[in-house]
């Protein structure tokens, strides 16, 4: 194994490992190897990635590691092979093969009804039973999330949730059904979710630098993990959270999960025997919607199939994709965000080497959007104008002969000083997801104003929608706030760093009007007046706020 790092000041290599019967075309592909992880180095000492470790593996050993970065910005503790992540999502594909394992031992079937082997599990439902086979391939019809939390009082309290759809009919993500597999671990075992992955899958397999759950035992030992702040470029420490529930609770090193991407590899076998039977196994990756097939999902390309999964929690990002027909994994742990370009050059990079191809050169970075994406006139429906500037690259509003500078608090979003009229935000439409498309509108409070020159037709906000547009704090479930704002004369939020328009299911009650079939819903309620005072989103309540 060859371990590199991008700071001048770690070792360039740490250890070597080459066989010394290497044919000719071995050594070639290991001498691109090493070009490529040197590109790759480089590239990412000019990165805004704080930490990065990637870990290369054939079907045998690992590879190449390269390090980047620091574990910890404040104190400058750098990321080494050692340095634990939390990984996210990619635990899901844990609590699957834990399943199959139960499955072989003729404890666990996945085509029953999930309420056999978790009780108080219930939801209700005109369509028929939600299955095992159903949760484990996000087709149950349940929402992404409930309660955000990793209690099990989110997954009891899908009991008062209607399925909109026949389970099985299609694909939408869902953290909430992996906790209700998490939890259906734990009444099968009657043991703690962790220490059943840790017994059964980390234990065996030798990832013993891994844990089954982020608690606060590891804080200050793994990395700390960083946020991109909504009002500049720089980085905001990610809040810390505990977590143990099935849907993305594990912490793992490069070494452990190169190692259990090599389990992958190897379709279910780990250095001392099999986990799961090749049956098992072969049932745990065939895909049903959109690729996705027990906890991890599959891709096909014009090189053979792919077996992968990201994950992301407080802060954390990580990666696994394992080449089973060409013989290779990589794995990628983050602390922090990373420019989507240069995440996917990397992965291009890595498979290129192993062809022997040419490498590409990194990316550039895309240029910040700066203050005249936004500027010109905009007027609403009553022929009332806002006035945008860019005055020494600060987006200004002009306002009774007055420049009045904003401040960015989330893409696309402003405000104004504390001492500005009205307490809403000014959020910018585009004429698509593009962030460098053109910006072709603006909602302020119910109002909602058409810049000059756009396709586009100012048009009054319905009075039936003027009570929910506001701001909604959920206080200590999310980050991001939820601003709800009505555009071109339909309802529409910013929920979760994303513009989603909303569509009317009756009484107060909403969905995202992309796709159909969207299981989400907003209901907003204690509404006095013209004010909708507070709105509950996956369950969660959330509270107006009288500021922007």
């Amino acid at each position: 194994m060859r371990i590199y790092s991008s700071k001048s000041f770690f070792a360039a290599v740490l250890c070597a490992v080459f066989s010394t019967s290497a044919t000719g075309a071995q050594q070639q592909n290991n001498e691109k190897l090493d070009e490529a992880v040197d590109l790759i180095r480089q590239a990412l000492s000019s990165s805004s990635v704080p930490g990065m470790v990637i870990g290369i593996s054939d079907r045998d050993r690992l590879q190449r590691v390269i390090v980047h970065g620091y574990a910890d910005l404040k104190t400058k503790r750098p990321v080494t092979a050692e340095t634990g992540f939390a990984i996210g999502s990619i635990s899901k594909s844990m609590t699957a093969i834990a399943l199959l394992q139960l499955m072989e031992e003729n404890r666990y079937d996945p085509t029953l009804p999930a309420s056999d082997f978790l009780p108080w599990f219930s939801v209700k439902s005109s369509y028929g039973d939600v299955t095992g086979h159903h949760l484990l391939t996000h087709t149950a019809s349940l929402p992404d999330d409930n309660l955000c939390t990793d209690s099990p009082a989110g997954t009891y309290q899908l009991r008062k949730y209607e399925l909109p759809y026949a389970p099985g009919t299609h694909h939408w993500y869902s953290n909430v059904g992996y906790q209700a597999l998490g939890f259906t671990l734990e009444a099968i075992e009657k043991a703690p979710y962790n220490s059943i992955i840790e017994r059964r899958i980390l234990t065996p397999l030798g990832m013993n630098a891994s844990h089954g759950r982020i608690d606060n035992t590891q804080r200050g030992q793994i990395a700390e993990s960083y946020d991109p702040s909504p009002a500049d470029d720089s980085l905001v420490e990610a809040p810390w959270v505990e977590y143990s529930a099935g849907d993305g609770s594990v912490v793992s090193t490069v070494g452990d999960l190169s190692t259990y991407a090599r389990f992958i590899l190897n379709r279910g076998a780990g250095p001392d025997g099999r986990l799961i039977s090749d049956t098992a196994f072969s049932l745990f990756t065939t895909p049903l919607f959109e690729g996705y097939a027990y906890g991890i999902e599959i891709r096909q390309t014009q090189q053979g199939v792919v077996y992968e999964h990201t994950g992301a929690i407080a802060g954390y990002r990580a990666n696994l994709e394992a080449h089973m027909d060409e013989g290779y994994s990589i794995v990628t742990l983050r602390n922090g965000p990373i420019e989507p370009e240069l995440g996917q050059w990397i992965l291009d990079t890595i498979q290129a080497a192993h062809h022997n191809l040419p490498l590409k050169a990194p990316p550039v970075k895309p240029e910040k959007i700066s203050a005249s994406h936004y500027a010109g006139t905009y007027r609403n429906a009553a022929g009332q104008v806002l006035q945008f500037e860019d005055i020494s690259g600060k987006l200004t509003l002009k306002s009774h002969n007055k420049s009045v500078e904003l401040k960015r608090i989330a893409s696309a979003i402003f405000r104004g000083p504390s001492d500005h009229p009205g307490n809403s935000a000014y959020i910018f439409g585009q004429a698509s997801e593009d962030a460098q498309s053109d910006v072709t509108d603006v909602a302020y409070g119910t109002e909602w104003y058409v810049k000059d020159g756009s396709n586009l037709t100012a048009t009054p906000a319905p009075s039936e929608l003027v009570p929910y547009a506001g701001h909604y704090e959920t206080y200590g479930c999310s980050p991001d706030p939820l601003r709800i704002f009505i555009r071109n004369g339909k309802l529409a939020g910013h929920i979760d760093g994303e513009m989603t328009a909303l569509v009317p299911l009756g009484n107060g009650l909403f969905r995202p009007a992309e796709p159909a079939f969207n299981p989400e819903r907003i209901q907003f309620n204690t509404i006095t007046g013209d004010k909708a005072f507070a709105l509950k989103a996956a369950d969660v309540p959330a509270y107006r706020v009288e500021t922007p």
